[in-house]
């Protein structure tokens, strides 16, 4: 058994080291195999980047060479219509009349193709006489073959194009053929327009045509606007808007124009090139020719009595404001229509309105003087009470609203300061009834009266109130600044006038404390409040006390506290350190 798997086993070493040597020779082959695989890889990449570089350059040469091929074409192409051009030019300078054109020329169907060569011919035709003109070359006359005969004959053959296809436009637009009025825009668009004028599109005279031919301006006017803005004879009670009825047809005939711009605007977009052109120049003049008039029928002033009352002119305001507000409506409503910018739209509306707008304020001041006149004339010679005061305050009111309604831009800050007055309004013996000489006056009265304290502090916080709700700004700074002051010094010149007793003095030191608390002061005014405040003290205090309260606590002058201490009621009796009080402050005494 041993000696049999001897054999074995030797037997299964010489097939296995056969089986070595010849997978060692095999392993070999396949090296060699691989090693020519890569190597020819390797040189066909190589082939292949060649190939790769040629067919770039390849490219590039047939892009420049394609690139110069079709530089070509177009230059062929341009001399090509040059030459043509010259041609025509040619024939135009030639042609002893207009019948001796080409078809081009005459053929309906080619008529764009007419007007754009005719355009172009006559563009170049001006540009050489122009020239010539300016060397001194150019002849008077104009023969048969000279750019003046081609000149003459252009500008006669645009002329007679025009109006040859401003006719077929009319025949069209009579029986609403809106396809062959669109062929006729596009022609004029492609020509010069009359007589070739190089200013302005040939489309824009069929524009005017069609637009002149719309019922919107030639049915004529029956009745439209109603009567005037207030009748005579049935006046409207006081605070109504007034007659209703032009402002009622204004808004009829506004609806009426708007819807008529919209169904144009459907029209525009088939017919013309510009559409949008189109729009703006009938909208131009709807606002120049209809709405001018409906304003200016809606705001008369025929039948109002002259003078006109308070009624009368608040009416009228009213109706101006609301014509303004329509047409700016009407003018917003027309731009959603066209598209584009604006500008256009809120200048129509503002020339529309501009005539009554440029009296607004004077209206507006004569509508607030006389309502101040009225209440005056319901207590003759006596100041105006707290309820009369209250009216007035909410007719400024109203007029402020109305003011910022109409948005008279940089003008508003102007008419704010004007309908509630300035410093030099108050200055002035007579004056606008604003509104500050209006409070002033009452202040005033009820400052003279014991009664009335409560009633000019109700006053003083309905004007702040008024202030922050119409103000902004420094306006509202300046309006609460020109109040202070003009408080202190009619409180100032109230206090001169009286005579206090030790009562009557803390009472008034507790009216200024509410004064300056009804009147928000600030500032200057506030500093001086206080002051007259702490002056009242002098008028409280036991006499003993007044000369260390004035030399150390105070820190007045010996002049002002004369004056202030003066107004006691004890002043001629009372003293201190063994002294009147006239003799402890007199009259002698300076800073």
């Amino acid at each position: 058994v041993q000696r049999r798997l001897g054999e074995i086993q030797k037997a299964a070493n010489t097939v296995c080291e056969r089986l070595e040597q010849d997978t060692s020779e095999r392993q070999g082959l396949l090296l060699a195999s691989l090693q020519t695989v890569e190597r020819g890889h390797s040189e066909a990449q190589g082939l292949f980047r060649d190939v790769e570089a040629k067919t770039a350059t390849l490219t590039q040469a047939a892009t420049r060479h394609g690139n110069r091929l079709k530089t070509a074409l177009l230059e062929k192409q341009r001399a090509s219509a040059a030459i043509r051009q010259l041609n025509h030019l040619l024939t135009f300078a030639h042609a002893p009349s207009l019948s001796a054109l080409p078809a081009l020329f005459h053929d309906d169907a080619r008529a764009g193709e007419a007007a754009a060569t005719a355009t172009a011919l006559l563009a170049v035709s001006r540009e050489v006489v122009e020239a010539m003109r300016s060397s001194h070359t150019l002849k008077q006359s104009a023969p048969l073959g000279s750019i003046n005969a081609a000149l003459v004959r252009l500008e006669e053959y645009c002329n007679a194009l025009d109006n040859r296809v401003v006719s077929r436009f009319d025949a069209a637009l009579a029986r609403s053929d809106f396809p062959a009025m669109a062929a006729c825009a596009r022609i004029m668009a492609a020509g010069a327009g009359k007589k070739g004028d190089p200013s302005g599109s040939g489309e824009r005279l069929l524009i005017q045509r069609y637009i002149s031919t719309r019922p919107i301006f030639t049915e004529p006017e029956q009745g439209l606007m109603g009567r005037g803005p207030l009748d005579a004879g049935n006046p409207p009670p006081p605070g109504s808007p007034g007659d209703a009825s032009p402002l009622r047809s204004l808004r009829l005939l506004y609806k009426t124009l708007l819807q008529n711009i919209m169904n144009e605007a459907v029209v525009a977009e088939q017919v013309f090139t510009q559409p949008t052109a189109a729009l703006a120049a009938l909208v131009t003049r709807v606002f120049e020719q209809r709405v001018q008039f409906a304003v200016d029928q809606a705001l008369s002033w025929r039948g109002v009595p002259d003078p006109p009352s308070a009624s009368d002119l608040r009416a009228h305001l009213r109706q101006l404001a609301e014509a303004v507000a329509m047409t700016r409506g009407l003018a917003s409503d027309a731009q959603e229509v066209m598209g584009g910018e604006s500008a256009l739209m809120n200048e129509l509306a503002d020339a529309a309105t501009a005539q009554h707008l440029a009296n607004y304020v004077e209206e507006e001041l004569e509508w607030l003087e006389t309502r101040f006149r009225e209440e005056e004339e319901r207590a003759p010679g006596n100041p105006l009470s707290l309820p009369s005061f209250m009216e007035l305050l909410a007719a400024h009111t109203e007029a402020l609203e109305r003011a910022t309604t109409l948005g008279l831009g940089a003008g508003l800050t102007a008419t704010v300061r004007t309908l509630h007055g300035t410093a030099a309004d108050l200055a002035a013996p007579e004056g606008p009834p604003c509104l500050l000489r209006q409070a002033r006056a009452l202040l005033a009265a009820g400052l003279a009266a014991s009664a009335g304290m409560c009633e000019a502090c109700a006053t003083l916080e309905e004007l702040m109130l008024l202030a922050e709700q119409c103000l902004h700004g420094p306006n509202r700074e300046s309006m609460q600044a020109e109040v202070g002051l003009r408080l202190v010094d009619a409180l100032r010149r109230h206090m001169a006038r009286q005579r206090f007793c030790p009562l009557g003095a803390l009472c008034w030191r507790r009216d200024l404390q509410e004064y300056r608390r009804a009147a928000r002061a600030d500032g200057p005014a506030a500093r001086q409040l206080a002051e007259m405040e702490a002056e009242a003290g002098l008028l409280v205090v036991a006499p003993e006390a007044l000369p260390g309260l004035v030399g150390s606590t105070l820190g007045l002058t010996a002049q002002r506290a004369r004056q202030v201490i003066a107004l006691r009621a004890d002043w001629g009796e009372a003293g201190a350190r063994g002294k009147r009080l006239a003799a402890l402050f007199p009259d002698d005494q300076r800073r």
